[in-house]
């Protein structure tokens, strides 16, 4: 059995890969934080990710995968690029450590937000980046990390571009959540503006990680998402419609413009590493959703 550390085990990807994948791997859950998770599904370590300390946690591993870096929060942002400097240590300390251990298979989540705010085609993985914020920016330091990594010490990083992440119990509600909610409370539900945007549901981030560990051998940056554009109106119907709602939309602010376009070409991943979306749109991760919650 391949034995694969995750870092950042205690966040949404994180907790959620060790519940799908707990019985394919040996799972060394790497976290900060005090409260451990559940020990039946992974080896449980506390770390502070610093070079000494992973050092020791790391020596039996085959495989690393790489989450743990600071949220997008409105403090962090305020902060600017202080807010995610320990992100950046902390990856350099995970790259250079599984450097020195031969342990060169990989992956890292990085984020759409490298991306400009627009582009009329789908996004491929050689645009040019232009980070939306500064956890974006941060973001692209890490990936500039992880390239240098492959090309100067022969190291296998998968860099995973994900689209919009969304599941249900996010610890950080986003529109899809509320509109959820909303449907399920037969609620009015409120619409602002006509953005553009590229949703992936958070068990196929799971499967896309799960390919990555067995593409061994590959390395770059792959866009990971549905590859398709969704509006917060044709999100909030499609929702609607799966719980079968008595809710109904109303548009807040009606802006003429799009501001957000955003859409990822998926080809590549697909092609590489052998993925694509189980859940190809909102009607099927709410499904989805609503089959766990029943249970």
């Amino acid at each position: 059995m391949i034995r694969v550390a995750i870092t950042g085990a205690n966040g949404y990807i994180g907790s959620n890969f060790i519940k799908s994948y707990y019985e394919k791997y040996d799972l060394i859950a790497l976290t900060r934080n005090e409260n451990m998770g559940d020990a039946r599904l992974a080896s449980w370590e506390r770390t502070d990710y610093s070079a000494t300390d992973l050092k020791k946690l790391l020596g039996t591993c085959d495989a690393v995968v790489h989450l743990a870096y600071e949220m997008a929060t409105s403090d962090n942002e305020k902060r600017g690029e202080k807010g995610y400097s320990a992100s950046i240590t902390t990856t350099e300390n995970v790259l250079k450590t599984c450097s020195e251990l031969n342990i060169d298979n990989v992956v890292f989540t990085s984020s759409r937000l490298v991306y400009p705010r627009y582009k009329e085609t789908p996004f491929v993985e050689t645009d040019d980046t232009k980070p939306q914020n500064f956890y974006a920016r941060s973001k692209v330091k890490m990936e500039l990390l992880c390239q240098k990594y492959n090309e100067e010490y022969g190291m296998n990083i998968k860099i995973l571009r994900l689209g919009q992440v969304i599941g249900g119990d996010m610890r950080v509600k986003a529109a899809f959540n509320v509109f959820l909610e909303q449907a399920q409370n037969n609620a009015t539900i409120k619409l602002i503006g006509k953005n553009i945007r590229d949703y992936i549901y958070v068990k196929d981030v799971c499967r896309a990680i799960d390919l990555s560990i067995s593409a061994a051998h590959h390395k770059g940056i792959y866009n990971i998402s549905m590859g398709k554009g969704i509006d917060n109106k044709s999100m909030a119907d499609d929702i609607i419609r799966s719980l079968d709602s008595k809710s109904s939309t109303e548009i807040v602010v009606d802006e003429s413009a799009i501001y957000d376009k955003m859409i990822l070409d998926c080809n590549k991943a697909r092609n590489e590493l052998g993925f694509s979306c189980e859940c190809e749109g909102i009607s099927d991760i709410v499904k989805d959703i609503m089959k766990s919650v029943k249970r």
